[in-house]
């Protein structure tokens, strides 16, 4: 349904799978983050993203958004103390996961709400 908004409403998001630790046990989520068209060159917020995937592809680390609006991180935090715990894989495809987090908000038709309101207050 892409051609159906105007481009100014849309910016291209990079879904990246990653594991929190809280109360000892380690979740998946997917990280949604901003990415830039094949046109565009990545901007400070892209690159900031990148290095964070790259140091997280190494082990824990912690990523923090910072006051500038960029992403920095840090290795397994230092408040922590122990060996951190093993990054694993979730049981479910990445495929599943995605389908589960946005069953029901996918725009599949063109008389979806959205884009009949477009344009409208």
């Amino acid at each position: 349904m892409w051609p159906h908004f105007p481009p100014a409403l849309l910016r291209v998001k990079r879904l990246l799978l990653c594991l929190s630790w809280k109360d000892e046990t380690a979740k998946p989520f997917l990280w949604m983050a901003d990415w830039h068209e094949a046109n565009e060159a990545p901007n400070e917020l892209h690159r900031s993203i990148s290095r964070v995937v790259v140091h997280g592809r190494e082990g824990w680390i912690q990523a923090l958004f910072d006051k500038r609006g960029f992403y920095t991180w840090r290795r397994w935090p230092e408040s922590r103390l122990g060996v951190p715990p093993v990054p694993f894989w979730p049981e479910r495809s990445l495929f599943e996961i995605i389908r589960e987090t946005f069953e029901g908000r996918i725009i599949a038709t063109a008389d979806h709400p959205l884009i009949q309101a477009i344009g409208e207050e």
